[in-house]
């Protein structure tokens, strides 16, 4: 059946890519088709420098960022407004509430990130990457900062997910859920410092990927696209002010930490 020869191809990619005598160039080629895409030396070393000193400990925003209790990353949000952690867990969530997104971090914007994701992405079946939603963790090594085995948010964002991995390499791992699979060694991958990979296909929605824990401070940037059709939310709700919310829905709110474009123009009069 087709499920059957879906498994076995599936199978046969991570075997493959587990083996020792692979060499990288295939182990990469294999990867790509699951949809997993990875670009090395993405940024500079003076761009990675800038990065991670705007979000370092101590740094001008780090104090604006939240703990995640669950991973111990620290974690700073960006895009669209977020609703609070559900009763009895602090695991953080990528739903999303109706209204202006905010903007992107001077940092970001400065270098053209967004700009340089969209070309590198250019032909993995998504024509609307907006990369408005921008989630950035810094991983302490001394406070054992990692995250498990996850699928990012498939009801409210877009099918290419790209990432960032900044002031240190990292194992990044995909994983199979398939009952047939359960005996399949997860695929472990090292992702260079000032690397950038990009997830879509398989690897975004099938596959789910975790970064363990590693022996170097680290800073991730993850950048997705909010799909406006997929989410509730009118065209009208999408559009409205953050002081237009009602009280009773603010208070349930993780706000980015920055407003939307034209607000933040205005808070400088």
């Amino acid at each position: 059946t087709g499920r059957h020869r879906f498994l076995r191809i599936l199978r046969g990619h991570f075997s493959a890519i587990n083996l020792k005598t692979t060499s990288e160039e295939m182990k990469f080629a294999l990867l790509t088709e699951l949809g997993f895409v990875l670009i090395q030396d993405f940024v500079t070393a003076e761009a990675e420098a800038a990065l991670v000193d705007y979000w370092r400990p101590n740094g001008p925003v780090f104090r604006e960022g939240c703990n995640e209790q669950h991973t111990n990353r620290r974690f700073f949000h960006y895009g669209p407004i977020l609703p609070r952690q559900s009763f009895g867990t602090t695991r953080s969530t990528l739903n999303v509430l109706p209204a202006r997104l905010g903007s992107m971090p001077s940092a970001v914007e400065e270098l053209q990130l967004r700009q340089r994701i969209r070309k590198e992405a250019e032909g993995l079946g998504d024509s609307h990457l907006d990369l408005d939603q921008l989630y950035v963790n810094y991983y302490s090594a001394a406070a054992k900062g990692r995250i498990g085995f996850h699928h990012d948010h498939v009801g409210t964002m877009r099918g290419v997910v790209a990432g960032l991995s900044l002031k240190s390499h990292c194992d990044f791992e995909l994983r199979a859920l398939d009952a047939e699979l359960c005996g399949q060694p997860t695929v472990s991958l090292r992702l260079p410092a000032r690397s950038l990979y990009l997830m879509s296909g398989l690897s975004r929605y099938h596959l789910q990927h975790g970064i363990p824990l590693h022996s170097a401070d680290r800073l991730s940037m993850t950048f997705r696209s909010v799909d406006k059709a997929g989410s509730s939310g009118s065209r009208r709700q999408w559009a409205r002010e953050w002081s237009s919310l009602p009280p009773a829905e603010a208070a349930k709110c993780r706000w980015p930490l920055l407003p939307p474009e034209q607000q933040a123009d205005d808070c400088k009069h």
